[in-house]
């Protein structure tokens, strides 16, 4: 656990941050500092995405449409046993999953 704060920092646009981080954009995600700094600093390594995690996401992702990832990543965790956060699924959805990508290799034409 961290010691307390003796006094509150000022965030970017001049906003008082305490134990949360606030998103610009008035979102509704708010993670607790401790929380964020133990995930982060644990020394666990990454947990590598399953095939079943893959479907999963997919499945939802076309219940659920490419917008609310919160939600996906609270169902998703919660069907898998493995915490995921939004923007992993988000990217994961992406960068990797997304039907619409093209994995083919460049063609002679687009190397050049």
């Amino acid at each position: 656990m961290l010691p307390e704060k003796e006094s509150e920092d000022v965030g970017r646009k001049g906003k008082k941050v305490d134990s949360k981080v606030v998103d610009d954009n008035n979102a509704k995600q708010e993670y607790n500092m401790e929380e964020l700094l133990e995930m982060f600093c644990s020394g666990k390594s990454w947990t590598p995405w399953t095939q079943q995690e893959d479907e999963m996401l997919t499945a939802l992702v076309t219940q659920l449409g490419s917008r609310d990832w919160q939600e996906i990543a609270k169902r998703l965790s919660a069907t898998t046993g493995i915490e995921r956060l939004s923007k992993s699924c988000r990217q994961r959805w992406i960068d990797q999953l997304d039907p619409k990508l093209n994995h083919r290799p460049f063609t002679l034409g687009e190397s050049e």
